[in-house]
């Protein structure tokens, strides 16, 4: 688990200015899984407060010929992999069986550890995704989404 100022801060020390600036400015495509229209959603990696990462979805849609990405952008992009996977700044945590953890997802980075042996697992997963409609003015939004 790491939340979105560690993650700028561990971009900004290990990668650099340069690759901070590449991942808030350039727009990168984001495969959409076919069961949810599929296509390509483009958003830079940070922008606005929030961060969206899974390289699997932009690597998806290069793959596909969906989209394309430039070479030096996809190589800050393995350098914020090697980032994330080598920092000791992210929290581990292990749940308590009947737990529930709600993540923010564009506020912090989350993964789980592998199943070494899913049949024996009792591990379950459930995801839900909450869709605020589209207002057209910041104003005319609930004080409980300003956060």
């Amino acid at each position: 688990l790491m939340d979105l100022p560690t993650v700028t801060s561990e971009v900004a020390t290990r990668i650099g200015k340069h690759g901070l600036a590449v991942l808030r400015d350039e727009s990168l495509p984001w495969r959409i899984a076919d069961e949810l229209g599929g296509g390509v959603f483009r958003a830079p990696v940070l922008a606005s407060g929030e961060i969206r990462w899974l390289h699997y979805t932009t690597k998806n849609a290069v793959d596909s010929g969906l989209a394309e990405v430039p070479k030096a952008t996809e190589e800050v992009l393995k350098a914020l992999n090697d980032v994330l996977a080598g920092t000791d700044r992210a929290i581990d945590f292990l749940a308590d069986p009947g737990a529930l953890t709600i993540i923010h997802n564009k506020r912090c980075l989350h993964a789980r550890t592998a199943i070494s042996d899913p049949e024996m697992s009792e591990r379950l997963v459930l995801r839900t995704k909450v869709q605020r409609p589209v207002l057209k003015s910041i104003a005319a939004r609930p004080s409980a989404w300003n956060y």
